[in-house]
C-alpha cells in the first residue's frame, strides 16, 4: 500500500491486496517512470488483467492524469487484434489510487528480447514489424497518430504475437510535435524528425519510428544515439542513418532498403501508409522464383526475376523505365564502346546482360539476339537527354561503358511539302539504284581488266561495293528497336511527356516515370492473362486508366505549383521584410511609417503564398506516392500468382485502386470548396 506521506517513494501493493473491490493482486510485473503494473485477477469476470497503478507523486497532476483518461478513450476506438485491449479506469479517492483495467500480456515487451538476445532473427524482427504495422493501421485509419511507438510499447502475448499498447500520447488528425509548453512530444531516440521540429505530424510518423525500432531489433543499437536528448533530437534532423548492414552484414540488402525508406527525413519520401511498409515487409518473404515464372535472370547478380516484374528481390536491382514518347523523337543515342578493344566482339555474357536489362521495356531485341556486334556499336537511338543518361546509369551498373552521342537531325520540313518530299525519296531510290548498276559495272570492268576472270571480277566488285555500306549500316543501325504497337503505352491515359517537359522536379520526374512504366506494366500483363475473360479484362483496364488520368491531373497541378513556386522567392521575402522592420524601427513620420506597414503586408502575403504553394507540392507528391504505392503493391501480388489470377481474386486488388482514386478526389473537391 502506498505511503501517502512520501509521495516520492515507489509504489508497493501487496499480494492479495484488492483495487475498487474485484481486483486481487496476484504479483507486481514491472515499473517504470510512470507507473507500475501488476498482474491481477478479476473476481467478478474470473480473468487474469494487468493493472497498470499510476505512481503516488503524478496523481495530483492533471496533465498526467488526462493522459490516463485520454487513453482509455483512444484505445476503446480501436478494435484489432495488435492493439493492447483497455477494459476500464479505476480511481480510489481514499488511497489516491489511478490504475487502467487491460489485458494481460505476458509475453513482456520488445525492449526486454533486445537487451536479452541482443539481434533478434530477421524473420521474427519481420513478423514483429508486420503485426505492429497491422495495429498503426487501425489506428491511422481511426485518425489516430500513437506518437510514441518504441520497443517498451510493443507488447506480446502467449502466442507471441505484437500488441502495440501505450496511446497516452496519441492524437487525432494533424499537430504539432511540440506540447504548449514547448517539449518534445515522445521518444528522442525514436522521434521522427517533424515533430522534432515542431511540424505538421500524421501517421507517416509513427512508420518512422517503428522503422528505428526495427533497425535496432535487426541490429541490437540504435541507429542515433546521442550523449543527451537533444543531441539524439539533431541527429534525426540532420544526420542520416548508419548502413544497416556494415553493422549486421549477414542482413539482405532488401532488408536494408526498406529500413531506409522508412527512416527518410521528408515524410513524402517514406512509405505514406502502414498498408504500403507492410507490402514491402511482404516481398522479404517471397520464396525462391520457381522455374515456371523465373524466365530470364536479373542483368546484375543472376537470380531468377519474376517474369513481368523486373524487380530482383536478391539485389535489388530495378527495371530500367523510359518514358513512352512519339515516333522519331529524342536526338541523343547510347553507343557501347566497352570494356573491349576497338572492333572486338562483345562476349555472350555481356549480351545476355543487355538482354536482360532491357527485357521488359518496349524494345525490339531480336537483332542483338542473334549477333554478336563489334565495339563500338549504338546500341539505342532517339532517346531524350534524361533517357539517355538513365541507360547509361544501368549500363554501368553492369560493368558495360558506353557513351552519348548526339543524332544528326534533319530540320523539319513543312507540311505542305509532303508531296514533293514523297516524289524526291522514289526518285532518290531510283537514282540510287540506277547508280549502283554503274557502280557495279565500273567495278566489274576493273576487275575483269586486272584479273581476266570474269568471276573474280564480279565477287570484287561485289566486295568493294559491301564494304562501305555494310560499315555505314553496322554502325547507324541501333541494336534494340522501339516496337510499334499502336502508342499502347500513350492508351494508358492523357499524354504525360508535356507534363515532363515542364517538371523541374527531378523526383516528381522519376515519379510519373515509375507511375507510367507501372500502369504499362501491369495492363500489358492482364491483357495476356488467359484466366481472365475479356469484360473482366476491360473492367480492370477502366479502373488502371481513371487511375493514372488521376495522377495525369495531380501531376499538371504539380507543374503549375512547382512553376509558381521558382516565381517566387523565400529568401528576397525575408531580407525585404528584414530591412523593412529595420525602416520601422527608425521612422518617425507617420505617412512612412503607414507605407512601410502597407508594403509590409505585402511582403508578408508573398511569403504566405509561397509557403501555401509549398504544403500543396507537398500534398500532391504525398497523393502520387501513394499511387505508386498501390501499383506496386498490385504489380507484386500479380506478378507473386504469374499473371494467373481469377476473378475474384482481380477484383480484390482493384478495390484498393478505386477507393484510393475516390479518396483523392474526394480530397480535392473538399479543397476545392473550401477554396
Amino acid at each position: 500500500m502506498p505511503r501517502s506521506n512520501d509521495l516520492l517513494d515507489p509504489i508497493d501493493l501487496a499480494e492479495g491486496e484488492r483495487i475498487a473491490g474485484r481486483f486481487r493482486i496476484l504479483q507486481k510485473v514491472g515499473q517504470g517512470g510512470l507507473a507500475a503494473v501488476y498482474a491481477a485477477e478479476d473476481e467478478v469476470l474470473h480473468i487474469e488483467v494487468a493493472l497498470k497503478v499510476l505512481l503516488p507523486h503524478l496523481t495530483r497532476r492533471k496533465v498526467i492524469v488526462e493522459r490516463f483518461r485520454r487513453e482509455v478513450a483512444i484505445s476503446r476506438r480501436i478494435d484489432h487484434d495488435n492493439v493492447v485491449r483497455i477494459f476500464d479506469l479505476v480511481e480510489e479517492d481514499a488511497r489516491g489510487l489511478i490504475c487502467l483495467v487491460m489485458e494481460f500480456l505476458p509475453g513482456g515487451d520488445l525492449k526486454e528480447r533486445i537487451v536479452t538476445q541482443g539481434r533478434l532473427p530477421l524473420s521474427e524482427v519481420i513478423a514483429i514489424g508486420k503485426g505492429a504495422l497491422a495495429g498503426l493501421a487501425a489506428a491511422h485509419r481511426e485518425g489516430i497518430v500513437h506518437r510514441d511507438v518504441k520497443p517498451h510499447n510493443l507488447l506480446f502475448d502467449e502466442g507471441g504475437n505484437v500488441k502495440i499498447g501505450d496511446f497516452g500520447l496519441a492524437r487525432s488528425g494533424d499537430f504539432l510535435g511540440f506540447t504548449m509548453q514547448g517539449h518534445v512530444v515522445g521518444t528522442p531516440e525514436y522521434l521522427a524528425p517533424e515533430m522534432a521540429a515542431a511540424g505538421p505530424v500524421d501517421g507517416r510518423a509513427d512508420l518512422y519510428a517503428l522503422g528505428v525500432t526495427l533497425y535496432e531489433a535487426a541490429a541490437g543499437v540504435l541507429p542515433f544515439q546521442g550523449n543527451d536528448p537533444l543531441e539524439t533530437i539533431r541527429m534525426h534532423l540532420e544526420v542520416p542513418p548508419p548502413s544497416l548492414r556494415s553493422i549486421a552484414p549477414e542482413l539482405p540488402e532488401g532488408f536494408e532498403r526498406v529500413l531506409a525508406k522508412a527512416l527518410e527525413k521528408e515524410p513524402g519520401r517514406r512509405f505514406q501508409t502502414a498498408e504500403a511498409f507492410i507490402e514491402a515487409l511482404d516481398t522479404l518473404s517471397v520464396p525462391s522464383v520457381p522455374d515456371i515464372v523465373s524466365r530470364h535472370p536479373c542483368p546484375r547478380c543472376g537470380a531468377g526475376v519474376l517474369d513481368h516484374f523486373s524487380y530482383c528481390f536478391k539485389c535489388g536491382h530495378f527495371p530500367l523505365l523510359l518514358l513512352p514518347r512519339p515516333k522519331g523523337e529524342g536526338s541523343y543515342r547510347v553507343v557501347v564502346v566497352g570494356p573491349g578493344k576497338v572492333a572486338e566482339r562483345i562476349g555472350h555474357g555481356m549480351r545476355r546482360k543487355i538482354l536482360a536489362l532491357f527485357h521488359d521495356l518496349d524494345l525490339e531485341t531480336k537483332r542483338l539476339s542473334k549477333r554478336l556486334p563489334r565495339l563500338p556499336f549504338v546500341l539505342i537511338d532517339r532517346l531524350s537527354p534524361s533517357d539517355a543518361q538513365l541507360v547509361q546509369k544501368h549500363l554501368e551498373g553492369l560493368g558495360i561503358e558506353s557513351r552519348i552521342e548526339a543524332r544528326r537531325s534533319a530540320p523539319p520540313i513543312d507540311p505542305q511539302t509532303s508531296r514533293v518530299r514523297k516524289d524526291l525519296r522514289s526518285k532518290t531510290r531510283t537514282m540510287s539504284g540506277r547508280y549502283l548498276v554503274v557502280l557495279a559495272g565500273t567495278f566489274g570492268g576493273m576487275g575483269q581488266f586486272i584479273f581476266g576472270n570474269p568471276v573474280i571480277a564480279l565477287a570484287f566488285a561485289a566486295m568493294l561495293l559491301s564494304l562501305p555500306v555494310g560499315l555505314f549500316f553496322r554502325y547507324r543501325q541501333p541494336e534494340l528497336r522501339w516496337r510499334r504497337r499502336g502508342g499502347e503505352a500513350l492508351a494508358l491515359g492523357p499524354s504525360l511527356l508535356p507534363i515532363a517537359k515542364r517538371l523541374q522536379n527531378e523526383n516528381l520526374r522519376r515519379l510519373m516515370e515509375r507511375i507510367v512504366g507501372k500502369g504499362f506494366a501491369i495492363r500489358r500483363q492482364l491483357q495476356e492473362s488467359k484466366a481472365l475473360s475479356p469484360p473482366l479484362r476491360q473492367e480492370a483496364d477502366r479502373a488502371l486508366v481513371a487511375l493514372l488520368e488521376t495522377a495525369a491531373r495531380l501531376l499538371e497541378e504539380a507543374a503549375t505549383v512547382e512553376a509558381k513556386i521558382r516565381k517566387l522567392d523565400e529568401a528576397a521575402c525575408y531580407r525585404e521584410l528584414a530591412g523593412i522592420e529595420r525602416k520601422l524601427e527608425a521612422a518617425t513620420v507617420p505617412e512612412e511609417i503607414a507605407h512601410l506597414l502597407e508594403v509590409r503586408g505585402t511582403w508578408m502575403e508573398t511569403l504566405d503564398s509561397f509557403h501555401r504553394l509549398e504544403r500543396l507540392e507537398s500534398r500532391l507528391t504525398d497523393r502520387l506516392c501513394a499511387i505508386s504505392a498501390r501499383l506496386d503493391a498490385f504489380a507484386l501480388h500479380l506478378a507473386a500468382r504469374s499473371g494467373q489470377i481469377g476473378r475474384e481474386q482481380l477484383l480484390a486488388l482493384l478495390e484498393p485502386l478505386a477507393a484510393l482514386q475516390f479518396e483523392i478526389e474526394g480530397e480535392r473537391e473538399v479543397e476545392d470548396a473550401l477554396a
